[in-house]
């Protein structure tokens, strides 16, 4: 019927199970059947139990009314001058977190630099191509070219995510450009890791000139 008239009307009736209403009890008579999960009885916006929970685990507190909260590596701690950057890990079409990362086409396509501002590019010296070392404040370092774009704002660095880490054995530097290479463990709230922003300096690289990803030989997993 539905592929003949292009609609279907589905049919009602007394006790049906499409007028159901959800926590139909607490809804008609809250005061008779309480929340039995919450302290108040009621949905909460803010649970103090929870808040104290979060509180006792001694990263951070969650306060009952919102409002901003600086993250331990975000735009404040850049002010301090020695990590004068605010790097955001973005999903990139080359991959799926590391998956495809061996495809050869999808590695021309998609050259996974680190995408900085045309103002920081000034700054730091670099062009399109060019390398530049990222070192962040737990003493990881990377590598990677760069794409100078307009579009951004200055002061930040879009890593792509993903990239598996290259890390050499004598300078510790990792050429592969893994995000978690210059990540820190910061733990917040009930313990949570944050995994997509961070802090870190940028200089021009001027070491060896990098291969580009395509030319690399793909390395299988380890079995």
């Amino acid at each position: 019927e539905f592929k003949e008239k292009g609609i279907y009307q589905v049919e009602r009736y007394d006790g049906d199970p499409y007028g159901a209403i959800a926590f139909e009890d607490f809804v008609r008579d809250p005061e008779n059947n309480p929340r039995p999960n919450s302290e108040s009885g009621k949905f909460e916006i803010f649970s103090r139990k929870l808040a104290d929970v979060a509180t006792a685990m001694g990263y951070s507190e969650v306060p009952a009314i919102p409002k901003y909260i600086p993250p331990i590596e975000g735009y404040e701690y850049t002010k301090n001058g020695e990590f004068p950057y605010q790097r955001i890990t973005i999903h990139y079409l080359r991959r799926c977190h590391t998956l495809f990362e061996n495809v050869p086409n999808l590695r021309e396509a998609w050259p996974s630099n680190l995408i900085i501002s045309s103002h920081d590019a000034k700054k730091v010296g670099v062009q399109d191509g060019d390398s530049v070392m990222l070192t962040a404040p737990n003493g990881g370092r990377i590598v990677r070219p760069v794409t100078v774009s307009e579009r951004l704002m200055p002061g930040v660095i879009l890593h792509p995510h993903g990239s598996p880490p290259e890390i050499d054995e004598e300078t510790g530097i990792d050429f592969g450009g893994g995000d978690n290479s210059i990540l820190g463990a910061n733990k917040t709230g009930m313990g949570i890791s944050g995994y997509n922003s961070s802090v870190v300096n940028m200089e021009k690289w001027n070491g060896p000139k990098q291969i580009p990803d395509v030319e690399k030989p793909i390395v299988g997993p380890k079995l």
